[in-house]
């Protein structure tokens, strides 16, 4: 950021150098250091793509399920406008459904894994990767238990609900085997789908659980990392 002249800047506003990378306006006297204008330029880009997503789903409704309207909104869920699209589909269609499934799930898993792997990147940039899970799960003994039995309890769901479907019995809600996926459950939720032959014709399962899986996987290596 270019330093204004100690007398005044283009806008004719006195203010006082404070160092190289911050400028005091002497008629607010509120510091604007280069970061915080860099971060609020971020939030504004964050900002007019979130918008940009609301107001396309807005105006596609159902065609936005599917086509050309549903690779525009994950083409502006890629660039960071995730939020606004899961605000539209929210303010749209409530809870998730079969049609909007597909689209929730690459507007919530894009930012989540975009995020952990930029987390990651910048401690194994700064420190070195480090991969040493059994020393990991050693120190932290609560997290295998927690995995194994979130998984069985996902395997154990999706061959409950294969056979609820074979008897045409009660089904479990498509959004609580997701949920369960999403909460840990990814492996076991893959086991389940090639073991019981379930849920294998359904995007939002045979996309959305390996995306999970991933996550899930950069999740451990930077709580190894941290």
């Amino acid at each position: 950021m270019k330093i204004p002249n100690r007398k005044q800047n283009k806008r004719n506003f006195p203010c006082v150098p404070l160092s190289d990378n911050k400028t005091e306006y002497a008629f607010l006297r509120i510091p604007f250091p280069e970061e915080k204008m860099e971060f609020l330029g971020i939030l504004f880009y964050l900002a007019v793509l979130s918008g940009l997503g609301w107001l396309l789903l807005m105006g596609l409704r159902r065609r936005a399920y599917s086509g050309i309207g549903f690779a525009a909104l994950l083409l502006i869920t890629l660039a960071g406008g995730a939020p606004g699209v899961l605000a539209g589909l929210w303010h749209y269609t409530g809870k998730p459904g079969k049609e909007s499934m597909m689209l929730y799930e690459c507007a919530l898993m894009t930012p989540l894994l975009l995020l952990t792997g930029a987390f990651l990147f910048f401690t194994a940039s700064a420190h070195g990767l480090r991969l040493d899970p059994v020393g990991f799960l050693a120190a932290n003994r609560w997290l295998p238990v927690y995995a194994a039995v979130i998984n069985l309890v996902t395997l154990a769901a999706f061959g409950l609900d294969k056979r609820a479907a074979v008897k045409d019995a009660r089904r479990t809600p498509v959004l609580t085997l997701l949920l369960l996926c999403l909460a840990g459950g990814a492996l076991g939720g893959l086991i389940g789908m090639r073991v019981f032959h379930h849920k294998t014709q359904k995007n939002y399962f045979t996309v959305g659980v390996p995306l999970m899986l991933l996550w899930h996987v950069l999740l451990l290596l930077l709580a190894m990392n941290l």
